[in-house]
């Protein structure tokens, strides 16, 4: 009987360690999408073209290149919520490949949520990781 329960214990605990790990994978891919993304999007402000740009939908916005008019969606979502059409606003298109666009905004709010979810990511795998070592700890 006391086997038996042992058994139990071991096989919870190894559920919990089970879930820390899927917790700490997400974390790091999260963080590291987030700073390819970043990434792009700053490099895309620096070397990129600057031009106004209008909405013409919720999600789709167009400017002109000079090998004509491009329709294209924002690599990140504007601040204020959604587009409004026919708003105008400034945006940064990459010159090799004008579907890159970003609008010229503080991103600040956009890396911040990003961040906060890794940090949960990160603190689901401490809290799963010690509710499995307690678990193991508690059975011998």
């Amino acid at each position: 009987m006391l086997m038996k329960a042992n058994t139990e214990k071991i096989k919870t605990s190894n559920k919990f360690f089970f879930v820390a790990i899927c917790f700490l994978l997400l974390g790091v891919a999260v963080s590291t999408w987030h700073i390819s993304e970043t990434n792009q999007r700053n490099e895309i402000k620096e070397n990129g073209q600057r031009t106004t740009a209008y909405a013409i939908s919720r999600t789709e916005i167009q400017f002109k290149t000079p090998e004509g008019n491009v329709i294209a969606k924002p690599l990140a979502a504007p601040m204020q919520g959604t587009l409004k059409q026919y708003d105008v606003f400034e945006v940064f298109y990459d010159k090799e490949d004008t579907s890159k666009v970003v609008i010229d905004q503080d991103d600040t709010a956009l890396n911040l949520t990003i961040w906060i979810v890794a940090i949960k990511m990160f603190a689901g795998t401490l809290a799963f990781g010690y509710l499995g070592l307690k678990r193991r700890r508690h059975n011998k």
